[in-house]
């Protein structure tokens, strides 16, 4: 199903305006969208004052189907990413990415959603799992049957990792990016017969990236472009 809407959405993409990526260091936006992130995430006043007295819900889902080469998403999924962003994307939803030294996906925060429109969504784009926070706490679940490189199988609803954002657990970006470094990753469940097995990677970069904003806002039809911030760089090997 979410095969034929792509498709029908890239004949009607023809006049999109052009979006081009700059790059930046982590700085004072990059760092407020984090705390935000990590507010939904923890246990705080944030949650606990919500205006429906209740926890805060809010998922990572990816919209990817391929590992990232040199970087950047392929063709096949920036389409995927292009509709995604056409469908939920809005001023409370986060793009971020993961990079390795080989691949990589995007990865969207997404807030005030529900268990249900999040298992819809993540199933929608054939991901194997997505990772959700409300009342029963912060979990990995599984969205597409699948077995895991231990030999495990995972059935839907089955919760694949329990995650712990409490306490001194989650308080910098570091702890957010391990969070969704540890994700399965849908283009490596599918590359098994390629030999691509999600082994532990060491080496990881996380960013942020910003939504389109035209360079003139005073000029009509003028180029769009995000920012990619680097929010966080980690090589494990070279801390052992």
């Amino acid at each position: 199903m979410i095969e034929y809407k792509i498709k029908e959405y890239k004949l009607n993409s023809i006049n999109r305006r052009e979006v081009k990526i700059k790059n930046s260091e982590h700085n004072k936006e990059s760092a407020q969208v984090v705390d935000t992130i990590i507010k939904y995430l923890a246990e705080d006043g944030f949650v606990l004052n919500h205006p429906d007295k209740n926890y805060s819900k809010c998922a990572f889902i990816s919209p990817c189907m391929y590992s990232f080469v040199n970087g950047e998403p392929d063709r096949d999924n920036r389409d995927y990413i292009d509709y995604f962003e056409h469908t939920v994307y809005d001023q409370d939803v986060y793009r971020l990415r993961i990079l390795y030294e080989q691949g990589g996906e995007d990865i969207y925060f997404i807030p005030n959603i529900s268990l249900g429109e999040a298992m819809t969504l993540a199933a929608n784009y054939n991901q194997y799992t997505f990772i959700y926070r409300d009342v029963n706490g912060c979990r990995e679940i599984c969205s597409k049957p699948f077995m895991d490189k231990e030999g495990n199988s995972y059935e839907i609803s089955d919760v694949v990792r329990e995650i712990n954002t409490y306490d001194s657990h989650l308080e910098s970006e570091k702890e957010l990016s391990r969070i969704l470094v540890e994700k399965q990753k849908t283009c490596e469940v599918d590359g098994w017969e390629k030999d691509n097995t999600y082994e532990q990677k060491n080496e990881y970069e996380f960013y942020y990236i910003s939504r389109p904003r035209p360079r003139d806002r005073f000029v009509r039809y003028a180029p769009l472009y995000r920012t990619k911030f680097l929010v966080y760089f980690e090589n494990r090997s070279e801390n052992r």
